[in-house]
């Protein structure tokens, strides 16, 4: 009986290509492709290669029930990995509205190969299971680290990324020795270009992918952490959970020490927590625990939701006006990504309104209030080049946000680190548009 993990690092934008790489029962990279692109492609290639055993680790939602914001174990997996920028994209049924080609995938395998979709994985399960897995918490379990490796290109400079890149291989090289073991070869060089770096970026990941089956697989899920469920959606992750709340506790106990606050307990006493609720009831969400200023809040959530409503008007406009040849696929892009415009704009209008506020829904000085400017754009290219412009505005804008509201305002600061994540993938489709229709990269490349 074949055994084989199975990695798929698969493109949410269907036009992309995929990541794809399987190991054996030792661990030895049999195969590593990035060049696929269509799910026939994939299907093709996984008929080569899947064993009657194994696990597939994919790295793409595989259930998506929620028509809109985030799914469950999202918000749980974000929870924990959020301070290690290991925080997960959104997923809903607005951006996958027939569930996703990770859905149609296991589908057919299912059919075909007798695949299952399971969480009660047992060390050395006979059964061939897919599961949904995401490498970035992944390294930080695996690897014992505070943050990410910081491969994504997105708007880093090319020396940092390359730089992290060859760390990641390094520490997947290290895994030779582990238990389950990972064997990379030549294939998979010590240091990469810049040139046709996506290739490598997505050679990794799925690599990764591969590597958390084994683990699953060698050790059960009794070793992993499983952030939500069947029916919800889930991701799984190596390792227990266990030794982030262990760290989290000594180094709240150590910044207690260091700043002489030892003596004061970090949680209050039950009793306490229900006199506060009780006061000032008209404050609603707002408790003596707020670290921030309510107002000043208010005002700057005032100007992200201009900024939202700016975008949602944007992308709506282009995604009608669009026209040309290969407009189709430009224009579904628009209008994708319009709907996320305005699940953020009432996440920030939510927000408002919890705050206490009136959310500023008012046409009448949107533009003075908006970080970033409606722009109609002469033809196709313009259009997309206006979004780009957009999306890097709003994503250096919300990063200071972020900084700014830090632990003061928690929910907010979380708010937003889950719009940035979205502001930055669709930065990212913006490019790959662009690339395709001018024909060349409009960021620099060494």
């Amino acid at each position: 009986m074949a055994v084989r993990f199975v990695g798929l690092d698969l493109a949410w934008a269907e036009r992309n290509p995929s990541g794809c790489a399987v190991l054996d029962a030792d661990g030895t990279l049999l195969d590593v492709r990035a060049d696929l692109i269509s799910d026939e492609a994939i299907l093709d290639w996984l008929d080569t290669w899947l064993g009657t055993s194994g696990v597939i680790g994919i790295d793409m939602p595989t259930i998506i029930p929620n028509a809109t914001g985030v799914r469950p174990a999202e918000r749980a997996l974000a929870a924990d990995f959020r301070r290690a920028h290991a925080a997960p994209h959104p997923a809903n049924r607005g951006r996958f509205p027939d569930g996703g080609r990770a859905r149609r995938i296991i589908d057919r395998l299912a059919v075909s190969h007798g695949a299952v979709e399971a969480l009660d994985v047992r060390a050395d399960d006979p059964r061939l299971i897919a599961l949904e897995v995401f490498p970035h918490p992944a390294h930080v379990r695996l690897f014992a680290r505070d943050r990410i490796f910081a491969y994504k290109k997105k708007q880093r400079p090319w020396p940092e990324v390359l730089d992290a890149w060859a760390a990641y291989r390094a520490a997947l090289g290290s895994l030779a020795g582990a238990d389950p073991p990972l064997r990379l070869d030549e294939r998979i060089p010590a240091r990469v270009p810049a040139r046709g770096y996506k290739v490598w970026d997505d050679t990794l990941d799925a690599i990764t992918c591969a590597y958390v089956a084994s683990y699953v697989r060698r050790w059960g899920m009794q070793e992993c952490t499983c952030y939500g469920d069947l029916d919800g959606g889930y991701i799984v992750v190596p390792g227990a959970a266990v030794w982030r709340t262990k760290e989290a506790g000594t180094r709240r106990a150590m910044a207690a020490t260091k700043n002489g606050t030892t003596d004061k307990p970090f949680l209050s006493d039950v009793k306490t927590l229900r006199e506060r609720a009780r006061k000032n009831l008209k404050d609603g969400a707002i408790t003596d625990s707020y670290g921030g200023d309510v107002d000043q809040a208010i005002e700057i959530l005032q100007s992200v939701l201009a900024t939202e409503i700016v975008c949602v008007l944007r992308y709506t406009m282009h995604a009608i006006a669009a026209t040309g040849i290969a407009s189709d696929s430009v224009k579904e892009e628009f209008t994708q990504h319009a709907k996320e415009e305005q699940e953020h704009m009432l996440a920030v209008a939510e927000r408002i309104n919890q705050l206490g506020g009136t959310p500023n829904f008012n046409p009448e000085g949107l533009a003075m209030r908006s970080a970033s400017q409606y722009a109609e754009g002469e033809d196709l290219v313009d259009m997309i080049k206006e979004n780009l412009i957009a999306e890097r505005i709003a994503v250096e804008h919300y990063r200071e946000l972020i900084r700014y509201f830090a632990d003061k305002d928690p929910t907010t600061r979380v708010m937003i680190e889950g719009i940035l994540a979205v502001e930055e993938e669709h930065a990212n489709d913006m490019h790959d548009l662009l690339v395709a229709h001018e024909g060349k990269p409009m960021l620099p490349k060494n």
